[in-house]
């Protein structure tokens, strides 16, 4: 697996202002000393001090990268999943999270399809392509841009500003599309991870209904509804059941 990332955070550090010479353990130290525990094999310490970089606000996908690649070092697969999906939802273009979390995916035991229909198919590779900032932004960029544009159609009413016109508001339009369906999907559902080594799914929320299956550590799920300590959670393909809280956390 890739050696943690150092250079990437350091300006993140900076900005946040959370770098401090009075401090008897900044930030960027305890990010350096998380590195030098997981270079020496020491993964549960590293594992604790990416921890703490997160408790002191530092959510950015290099630490939830690291993190991912200590607790898979660790043999705390559903673990490693969660945070390499954390850093993925920062950073949806990076190699490099891509390439482990595909590696993780192949211990997992649980092997579910995916769906085989191609327009779902290429629907989420586009939306799996930006984060809702990235897409809210584009879209408003191109808001911008068409409402310039429409006002220049008043005042010099040439072609090419009318053509410009014309792919700004269609860009505008499908972008629209897009950052809807992304924040649709985000509000609709939670996606979590199983981080226990196996957990049973119900017909229903409680130990009384029927056993369905038997989910292992690392298998991603969306979750769907909640009720007291249970969540229904959903697969592809259209399975379903209930498992309890403990069993999963969220990315």
């Amino acid at each position: 697996m890739p050696k943690p990332r150092f250079k990437i955070i350091l300006p993140i550090i900076l900005l946040l202002g959370v770098v401090s010479s009075n401090s008897q353990e900044n930030s960027l130290g305890l990010f350096q000393k998380a590195n030098r525990f997981y270079d020496s094999g020491n993964f549960n310490s590293a594992i604790q001090s990416y921890h703490q970089l997160l408790d002191k606000g530092i959510k950015e996908a290099t630490v939830y990268y690291n993190l991912g690649n200590a607790y898979f070092k660790a043999r705390q697969l559903g673990k490693a999943i969660l945070y390499y999906r954390k850093a993925l939802k920062l950073a949806p273009r990076d190699k490099d999270i891509k390439t482990n979390l595909n590696f993780s995916r192949l211990f997992v035991v649980d092997k579910i399809k995916s769906s085989t229909n191609l327009s779902s198919i290429f629907l989420d590779k586009i939306l799996n392509w930006g984060t809702v900032n990235e897409f809210t932004f584009l879209t408003l960029l191109f808001y911008l841009g068409s409402t310039s544009l429409g006002i220049a159609v008043f005042f010099k009413r040439g072609q090419i500003i009318k053509r410009s016109l014309a792919v700004c508001l269609a860009l505008f339009v499908i972008l629209l599309f897009f950052s809807v369906m992304k924040i649709s999907r985000a509000s609709k559902w939670q996606e979590a991870v199983v981080t226990v080594p196996t957990v049973e799914i119900y017909s229903g929320h409680g130990k009384e209904f029927t056993l369905q299956f038997t989910g292992h550590e690392g298998l991603e799920l969306k979750i769907e509804q909640e009720k007291d300590d249970w969540y229904l959670i959903s697969l592809p393909q259209g399975v379903k059941g209930w498992l309890p809280k403990t069993a999963v956390e969220q990315i």
